[in-house]
């Protein structure tokens, strides 16, 4: 799958954190690794990846995918009793059919249409689609640079002496970790879900 395959690379933590020897790379790695999953919580998928027949029984014309932004639909099947219908995704509303949805990519969303207007979704659907980026937005790898020096100065209790840092005032929880106000901040323009916007 294109796109990146990681929030960031060794090389560029190993910059960030100003180190130059080989001897914590396994330790750093790791970090990414850990790393990664608090932040797309935060904004989403940005390692791509396939989503496969996600269900929804939406009501009215639109249905919200759960993992956004969205790459493509590989497949969008809306069932009516027992029968399955296949449903094109189209870039153009005026050009739609009878079984045609639009996607809005950033949000997700799928909207029902048929010929050239919005239609209510008639049954169950199942969607299999490419969730992530094309690409690391720079303050997305920023902030997961900062996370993981967090995550390296509290293993060697190096947290206290960063001026501007108070352990017990600027650390909201995510995934069973503490993290930096300023990492949360730095991720505001992409976040997704709700409670950090």
């Amino acid at each position: 799958m294109p796109g990146p395959t990681a929030l960031v690379d060794l090389t560029t933590v190993k910059t960030h954190l100003n180190i130059t020897t080989t001897t914590n790379d396994t330790e750093l790695t790791s970090m990414i690794d850990r790393a990664t999953p608090i932040i797309e919580k935060i904004v989403g998928p940005v390692i791509q990846r396939i989503i496969t027949d996600e269900q929804h029984e939406p009501t009215g014309a639109t249905l919200a995918l759960i993992e956004r932004p969205v790459v493509s639909i590989t497949t969008c099947t809306e069932f009516v009793g027992k029968v399955a219908y296949t449903i094109t995704i189209i870039t153009d509303p005026t050009t739609s059919g009878t079984y045609t949805a639009t996607l809005d990519s950033d949000k997700g969303v799928l909207t029902r249409w048929a010929t050239s207007s919005p239609r209510e979704w008639a049954g169950f659907v199942w969607v299999t689609y490419v969730a992530g980026r094309d690409s690391v937005p720079s303050n997305v790898e920023y902030a997961t640079l900062e996370l993981i020096r967090h995550m390296w100065d509290t293993q060697r209790g190096g947290v206290s002496q960063r001026p501007g840092f108070d352990a017990e005032g600027d650390v909201t929880p995510i995934l069973g970790y503490l993290v930096p106000n300023r990492v949360i901040e730095g991720l505001l323009p992409d976040t997704r879900i709700d409670g950090f916007a």
